[in-house]
């Protein structure tokens, strides 16, 4: 004749057991911390805009996260026969930009923008070409003058938070006599890091899932089986907590055998 299976128990909790998860149901509810957040790492995400547009004479803005803080501005100037044309880069609103010295630097892809770079605010030198056919003088200036892929280095402000973030130049060039005075540059995308005070490389567009600095799980939430129940157990819903249960229950009665 056939035993019937003996059914597992699954609601009851050892004293032992039922002591752990109390402690840790308390320890979050007194924090203030929904037992997810601390299990659930945050979302890190690069939000990022392709774009292609050129200039060569006027403004040109950079509406990262949908701002107005940076402003690109293409000048040209003459006197005589001294003719001047300027790039630069307007930081305002609070936003600046990582500098060299009084120009904008020219990142390469790669580089990180953050918290350890210098930054500033207001007009930037990007490109300064100019020719004074009287003398025979011309010069091109400039971290950016006639270079491919280079990156502003970006930070503003969301909400009062600090965030970083690049532009990219896939081409920017110069010339003073020759031709005369002239300065094009292409924007050809930007991206900022969602994650306030987070830095960000040139050129990235994609983050990764999580900060480990933001949620790191607790050490315990990854203690193996037949431990104590765990924050993790809890925020992963009931039918986890039956199966540590059940496993609970058979492990309390193999001690006893």
């Amino acid at each position: 004749m056939k035993r019937s299976p003996v059914p597992l128990k699954t609601a009851t909790l050892s004293d032992s057991a039922q002591q752990h998860l109390n402690r840790y149901a308390l320890a979050a509810t007194a924090g203030g911390v929904s037992l997810l957040a601390l299990v659930l790492p945050s979302e890190a995400k690069i939000v990022y805009t392709p774009t292609h547009r050129t200039i060569t004479n006027g403004k040109l803005p950079i509406p990262i996260a949908g701002t107005r803080y940076f402003t690109l501005t293409d000048q040209f100037s003459s006197q005589f026969s001294y003719t001047r044309q300027l790039l630069d880069i307007n930081a305002g609103g609070g936003a600046e930009v990582v500098v060299q010295t009084s120009s904008a630097s020219a990142l390469m892809a790669g580089q990180v923008v953050g918290s350890a770079d210098r930054f500033r605010n207001g007009k930037n030198q990007m490109v300064d070409a100019f020719c004074d056919v009287s003398v025979g003088a011309s010069s091109v200036l400039g971290p950016f003058a006639n270079t491919v892929n280079r990156f502003l280095g970006l930070k503003f402000k969301l909400n009062g938070q600090v965030h970083y973030g690049w532009a990219r130049f896939s081409k920017v060039t110069a010339s003073a006599c020759n031709g005369g005075v002239a300065i094009s540059a292409t924007l050809t995308g930007y991206a900022y890091e969602t994650i306030p005070n987070k830095s960000i490389k040139a050129g990235q567009t994609k983050g990764p899932d999580h900060d480990s600095s933001i949620a790191t799980p607790v050490a315990s939430l990854t203690a193996p089986s037949r431990q104590p129940a765990t924050l993790g157990m809890l925020a992963l819903g009931a039918r986890t907590l039956s199966i540590w249960r059940r496993e609970e229950s058979v492990g309390a009665r193999a001690e006893a055998n």
